[in-house]
Parts: C-alpha cells; sequence; structure tokens
C-alpha cells in the first residue's frame, strides 16, 4: 500500500520519504519529486473547507496548468466540495478536461454519493478517492470492492490515526493519504509501527 504524506522540501526529509517509498501531497506548491516518487495533486477543497468557504476553480484551474510539465503524479485528486453530495460529483466531472490525459484522474466519493452515481463516469476516472465524514468512511470495504471490480484503484484519504490506516489496509486500499508530519521521528516511528503491526495482523488472516 502506498502512503503519501505531507510535502516536505529539506533533503533530509524527502531521503527519508524515498527511503520508505512514501510520497508527498501537493495543494499549492510545484511539485519537486524525487524519481519515481509517488506524488499527490491535491485539490485544496478541504483546505477551503476549513477556511470556511469552497473550491476556487478558477484558480485550481491555473495552479494545474503551469504544473503540466511536471512528471504525472501517482493521483491527481479532482475538484470537490466538502459535504457537496452529488453537486461535487458534478462539478469532479465536469473539470476532468483540465487535467493532462496521462495524469491519473481521482474521483473523490463522499457523503450523498453512491455507487450507482459514480457508475456512469467510470469510462473518465482511474481511481476513488474515499473522503467524507467518519461514518461514510465506514463504506470503504465497499468502495474497493466496487473499484477493483472495475479495474481502477482505490485511495483512502485521510488515514492519519491507526483505527482509519487499520480500515484502509483491511479492505485492500492501493493508497492513503495523511496530514501527519512523517519527517517528526515520533511521529514517523509511531506511523512505521502500525503498518508494521498491522500489516502482521493482516497476513494472519489472508
Amino acid at each position: 500500500m502506498i502512503i503519501i504524506g505531507p510535502r516536505t522540501e529539506t533533503l533530509k526529509d524527502i531521503q527519508l520519504y524515498q527511503n520508505n517509498g512514501w510520497g508527498r501531497m501537493y495543494i499549492n506548491r510545484r511539485p519537486t519529486p524525487y524519481q519515481n516518487e509517488p506524488w499527490g495533486w491535491d485539490n485544496g477543497a478541504y483546505q477551503a473547507f476549513q477556511n470556511g468557504t469552497e473550491i476556487n476553480i478558477n484558480e485550481w484551474i491555473k495552479r494545474t496548468e503551469k504544473i503540466a510539465n511536471v512528471p504525472a503524479p501517482y493521483l491527481c485528486v479532482l475538484p470537490d466540495i466538502v459535504g457537496g453530495g452529488k453537486r461535487s460529483l458534478q462539478l469532479s466531472i465536469n473539470n476532468r478536461i483540465y487535467i493532462p490525459e496521462d495524469w491519473p484522474a481521482y474521483l473523490p466519493v463522499q457523503d450523498g454519493i453512491t455507487e450507482n452515481d459514480v457508475i456512469p463516469y467510470l469510462h473518465m476516472i482511474d481511481g476513488i478517492f474515499l473522503g467524507g465524514t467518519t461514518t461514510y468512511k465506514k463504506n470503504a470495504a465497499a468502495w474497493s470492492d466496487f473499484a477493483h471490480t472495475h479495474d481502477i484503484k482505490f485511495h483512502y484519504a485521510r488515514a492519519g490515526t491507526r483505527r482509519k490506516l487499520q480500515d484502509a489496509l483491511l479492505c485492500g486500499s492501493d493508497s492513503v493519504d495523511t496530514a501527519c508530519p512523517l519527517w517528526i521521528p515520533r511521529q514517523m516511528k509511531q506511523f512505521k509501527r502500525w503498518t508494521i503491526e498491522l500489516n502482521t495482523q493482516r497476513n494472519l488472516f489472508v
């Protein structure tokens, strides 16, 4: 399972990410991926939500166009609206055209969006990006199965706790992201310990 952490630019931190095979999630800054880094391009919708607003589509388009020549990311999160339900889904689909063709387009799903809502757009996406509330994330296994049945990837967003990381591993997520600053030694050791322990537990039942 691929782990994508928050952006950091110091050489020491980048070496840490590289040694562990982790990628970084970018939102506003121009990405500077190391060779073959599984980096992600987020849309900033959650950041906007935390500030009491919604995503600024024009700004997102400009930011995305400016980095079109950067090596393709592991995933690109299509624009969405936190808590927007089907309105968010339509926004995502309407703006698919603004990312480079060779960039994997991940569709954010959240409260109010069902598998049947997504089926008409499967030909336009490369992965499912599971957002939403903690309650909605209880559907992770169903969304993972849905994605893999249709030969696309499944990403569990904001898996920064042991419980969410466990859920992501058990449901077969291809990748997760976390806002935990993995370059801080204490948090890095804790996160690595979780992944080792949970992988061991999962292997006992495979």
